[in-house]
């Protein structure tokens, strides 16, 4: 199992863990800390769950092997010359359930990885609108007539 804390970084441990004070004696408690910062959303290869995708504020985000310890960090970087992303607080992030390759992450544009966050591009779907203003209904709005946001 595994969890993001604001404050207290990603955590993971066994989701059959039962509360007690046994470990006190041991000093092994069952869950151990991933990264620190403020925990994020976390993605899981499900192929492979030794593969974990997760991060902190502002789409810090890093690829982990939770076997080997090793950690890549895959979140995209504007060129040269560019003007940064603009990361949200808590980044969204996406493991495709079909092709567990493929990795989405949003920003004020969206990006498409086909080999775990190793490269990435900007999706077709968002990127010729990707800076123009949106302007969308309130969320009640949204939910009552599923009226979409449109770009301006």
């Amino acid at each position: 199992m595994y969890g993001g804390l604001q404050d207290n970084g990603v955590w993971k441990g066994p989701s059959t863990y039962q509360y007690s004070t046994e470990w006190h004696g041991s000093g092994r408690y069952p869950y151990t800390e991933l990264i620190g910062g403020d925990g994020m959303q976390v993605a899981v290869d499900t192929r492979n769950n030794e593969i974990v995708y997760t991060g902190f504020q502002f789409g810090n985000y890093y690829r982990f092997n939770t076997r080997t310890e090793e950690r890549k960090f895959i979140t995209p970087k504007h060129d040269l010359g560019e003007r940064p992303y603009r990361w949200n607080w808590q980044t969204p992030i996406h493991l495709s359930v079909h092709n567990q390759d493929i990795l989405y992450m949003g920003a004020h544009k969206v990006f498409r990885s086909f080999n775990g966050g190793e490269n990435s591009t900007l999706s077709r779907a968002t990127s010729p609108r990707a800076d123009k203003k949106a302007t969308c209904p309130t969320v009640r709005s949204v939910l009552s007539t599923n009226r979409p946001c449109v770009s301006a």
